[in-house]
C-alpha cells in the first residue's frame, strides 16, 4: 500500500535527481541544499496535516512525500531559473547531437547504475516503512520521524 501511494511521487523525484545532477556537474551545490532543506520541513508538516489532522492515518504519509518530493523539484527549477536570469548559470539547450548512440550509451553508462541504487534505496525506505506500520501507528510515526531527522541532518553534507 505504502509503495502503492509513493508512485505519483517518482516523477517529481527523477527530475529533482536529474537537475540535482546536471547542477553539482556544475559546482553549484546551494541550490539542493536549499530545496532539501525546505523539503524536509515541508514535508513534516504535511505529514503532521496529512497522517493526524487529515485523518488519512497510514496513507497520509507517502501522499505528503509525494507533494514534498514534487515542491521540491518546483523549488530546485525556480532556483535554476532564477540562476539563468541572473546569467550565473547557462541552461542546457537540446541538440540532434545529443540523442547519437554514443551519446546515448554514455548517458546510459552513468544513469542505470545511479537510478539502481535509488531505486534500492527506495525500496529499503519502502519496507522498512511497511514493516513499522505493520507493528503499530506509534510503530510507524516514530519511523517517519527517524527518516526525517536523518534526511534533515545529513542534508549539509549535499552542499559541502
Amino acid at each position: 500500500q505504502y509503495a502503492r501511494l509513493l508512485i505519483p511521487s517518482l516523477v517529481g523525484n527523477l527530475w529533482m535527481w536529474a537537475l540535482s545532477a546536471w547542477l553539482l556537474a556544475q559546482r553549484i551545490a546551494w541550490p539542493e541544499l536549499v530545496a532539501f532543506s525546505a523539503g524536509v520541513g515541508i514535508n513534516l508538516l504535511l505529514s503532521i496535516t496529512l497522517v493526524h489532522q487529515g485523518g488519512l492515518g497510514f496513507e497520509g504519509a507517502p501522499l505528503a512525500t509525494s507533494c514534498t518530493q514534487t515542491l521540491m523539484f518546483a523549488g530546485l527549477f525556480a532556483l535554476a531559473r532564477l540562476l539563468h536570469r541572473r546569467r550565473l548559470l547557462q541552461l542546457p539547450q537540446t541538440s540532434r547531437g545529443a540523442f547519437t548512440v554514443e551519446q546515448l550509451t554514455t548517458f546510459s553508462g552513468q544513469a542505470v547504475p545511479q537510478l539502481l541504487m535509488a531505486a534500492f534505496q527506495e525500496f529499503g525506505f519502502a519496507a522498512v516503512a511497511f514493516l513499522a506500520s505493520r507493528m503499530s501507528e506509534e510503530a510507524f510515526s516514530a519511523h517517519t520521524i527517524m527518516m526525517q531527522s536523518v534526511l534533515w541532518l545529513s542534508s549539509p553534507m549535499f552542499g559541502m
